[in-house]
């Protein structure tokens, strides 16, 4: 009985942990990212260069990610962890990044209204240079995402779709960093 009452101390302290470490890590994603939106926001690098804004976000993810899964694996649980839990830590991290971007790109929409139309001009000239589109195509599409990102479902939209991506970014992440417990021991883990 005293075994089993410690598998579950164990376990409860193993899920605090993950619930701490990922936030952190993805506290420290965010704070990153936030300082790179707000760098490039005020060098007007955002509106020119949304896609390397957006590269560079991600690779600060997928970093964290990395970083973060390392940590809760070798200080928290000993040096092993399975994939699902390391897909969980990932997920989380994304997910608390997550968070505070869009917290962050609300804030800038709010001080700053004229930054969703210019964006959105950077986004017309970008299609109209691919020639793919007629203007009557460009201008839906620019009038769509125009009231989209005055929605509060924009936002919603956002954690959601950040949160799958991070999802994504750890089932490869996850799969590099697991590590199992070959010991002798660690077969009877579950037993004791």
């Amino acid at each position: 009985m005293e075994n089993f009452n410690n598998n579950q101390t164990n376990q409860q302290i193993q899920n605090t942990s993950l619930a701490k470490n990922s936030s952190i890590y993805g506290g420290i994603a965010g704070g990153i990212t936030t300082f790179v939106i707000l760098i490039s926001y005020i060098s007007n690098f955002l509106v020119n260069h949304q896609i390397i804004v957006n590269i560079v976000t991600n690779i600060i993810l997928i970093v964290c990610i990395i970083i973060g899964t390392m940590n809760y694996r070798n200080k928290i649980l000993g040096g092993y962890i399975s994939y699902g839990k390391a897909l969980v830590n990932g997920t989380l991290i994304g997910f608390f990044n997550s968070i505070i971007s869009i917290f962050v790109l609300f804030t800038l929409y709010k001080i700053d209204p004229n930054l969703i139309e210019r964006l959105l001009d950077k986004s017309r000239e970008l299609m109209e240079s691919f020639n793919k589109l007629s203007d009557e195509e460009i201008d839906n599409i620019i009038d769509q995402s125009r009231d989209s990102m005055h929605s509060n479902l924009y936002y919603i939209k956002g954690l959601i779709s950040s949160t799958i991506g991070a999802f994504i970014i750890s089932l490869i992440t996850s799969a590099f960093l697991k590590k199992r417990d070959k010991s002798y021991d660690s077969n009877f883990k579950d037993v004791m």
